[in-house]
């Protein structure tokens, strides 16, 4: 057996957000498996499921479904590259009952009049804000949508909205998963429900750090990392993402 701690760095992944500044963010074995845990909480995990990967592998998005069938022991079904027709197809040809998309892949597959079979438990919709029309589109066409709001340097999902939680509350992405806590900050100090700031993350899926020490330091503080991102929370504790600071 090969001796893996929790805090040692397992991958170095690029990301460069909304800033098209490349970070390194390095990613620690823990952080993965927190991940996983928190995910299958959220959306569910039954140890006959398969889920599908029609996400580049390069971006979290993709990598993540990898790790997480993997520490599950589920099936990954892997597709290339997306297409609406062909993806619609592979999901009844191996029954897949989970599948990640960013929004306007989702919007692809609407568009060309997909109906969802009935075991497709999990459509997990990120990488860019979900509008509200596409979550109502989804509703319609019996779509169970998950908007999810993440970050590579989170290990993907921050917070995640099952589908009863979004068709009820279109622009919403849901309440943090299990043991991350979400604090909007400020002027440096936590607001109350409802009140607007950045959004900043902390627990045991956020990164150790940048491969830049100095970016580190710059970008965590008393609460967490600081996400650079706009919302507020309700007084049920949802999140609504509103822009960039």
């Amino acid at each position: 057996p090969v001796a893996r701690s929790p805090d040692a760095t397992a991958v170095v992944m690029f990301t460069s957000g909304t800033t098209g500044d490349p970070k390194g963010v390095r990613l620690t074995v823990g952080n993965f498996a927190a991940s996983a845990v928190a995910s299958a909480v959220r959306l569910g995990v039954t140890p006959d499921d398969r889920y599908l990967c029609c996400l580049p592998m390069y971006h979290m998005g993709g990598f993540a479904t990898i790790l997480r069938t993997t520490l599950y022991g589920t099936t990954l079904v892997v597709q290339p590259s997306f297409d609406a027709g062909l993806t619609a197809s592979i999901i009844v040809e191996h029954s897949i009952v989970g599948v990640s998309l960013v929004p306007p892949q989702l919007r692809r597959l609407l568009d060309r009049g997909w109906s969802p079979p009935d075991y497709l438990r999990t459509v997990l919709v990120g990488g860019a804000p979900t509008p509200p029309a596409l979550v109502e589109r989804c509703e319609a066409a019996g779509v169970p949508i998950y908007p999810t709001y993440g970050a590579t340097e989170t290990t993907s999902q921050i917070t995640t909205a099952r589908p009863a939680t979004a068709f009820e509350h279109p622009a919403t992405v849901g309440q943090p998963l299990l043991f991350t806590d979400v604090t909007v900050l400020r002027d440096g100090k936590p607001v109350a429900a409802g009140k607007t700031g950045e959004i900043v993350v902390d627990g045991p899926t956020v990164t150790p750090g940048y491969l830049d020490p100095e970016r580190t330091a710059a970008a965590t503080g008393e609460h967490g990392l600081h996400t650079g991102d706009l919302g507020h929370r309700d007084e049920d504790g949802r999140l609504w993402v509103e822009g960039r600071l």
